[in-house]
């Protein structure tokens, strides 16, 4: 299986377990993978740790790229329209072998982010070899949202960026990877398109 799919489909199947959870716990749950050598860094709790207004994507918009706004299933984000760069289906394909997968799920509320983040943690080191990642809470334009860096090694060292956004009644999954190699290109691309990001 390509990490492209692999990626695509551990995604998904966060989305669905997440969906299925009865259990609503907060950002402020310890949003680890338990049992889990490879687990997601808890998101920061305790009443020192005021992340609820922080804004998450605060890298500037790569230099260069031309950006036109693409409408989505569950709302619309700008894409870089440059040579090199694909969107086939709700996948993007970019230069330097850099993925982006944006997926979304209905029926998530804020009040779940800490069961979500916990069953991503458990799907991503289950599945992506020696995935290492840490979250922060706070929001991108007002929406809670939660933000994932990691690393994984499946013969080729990646770096990821996540955006996790909880709006409107659903949860949008910005998921994106570049190998190591490439991984200061990664932020200015992620980073824009979180913060163009609207739900409906």
């Amino acid at each position: 299986m390509s990490r492209a799919r692999a990626v695509v489909w551990i995604t998904c199947s966060c989305l669905a377990v997440a969906g299925c959870s009865k259990k609503k716990e907060g950002a402020e749950g310890d949003g680890s993978a338990a049992g889990s050598a490879a687990p997601v860094a808890p998101v920061a709790s305790g009443a020192a740790a005021d992340t609820s207004a922080k804004e998450l994507a605060f890298e500037p918009a790569t230099a260069g790229l031309t950006w036109k706004r693409v409408e989505m299933p569950f709302g619309s984000l700008e894409l870089p329209t440059n040579p090199g760069w694909v969107l086939l289906g709700t996948d993007v394909h970019g230069e330097d072998d850099l993925v982006i997968m944006l997926q979304s799920q209905d029926g998530i509320s804020p009040d779940q982010q800490g069961s979500y983040l916990k069953q991503y943690g458990k799907l991503q080191a289950r599945d992506a070899h020696g995935y290492r990642a840490k979250a922060h809470a706070g929001t991108l334009r007002g929406d809670p949202a939660i933000r994932i860096e990691g690393t994984f090694d499946n013969g080729t060292k990646y770096v990821t960026r996540e955006y996790l956004v909880f709006a409107n009644g659903k949860v949008v999954a910005l998921s994106a990877h570049i190998p190591a190699i490439n991984a200061a290109k990664l932020p200015g691309v992620i980073d824009h398109l979180a913060r163009t990001l609207t739900v409906k």
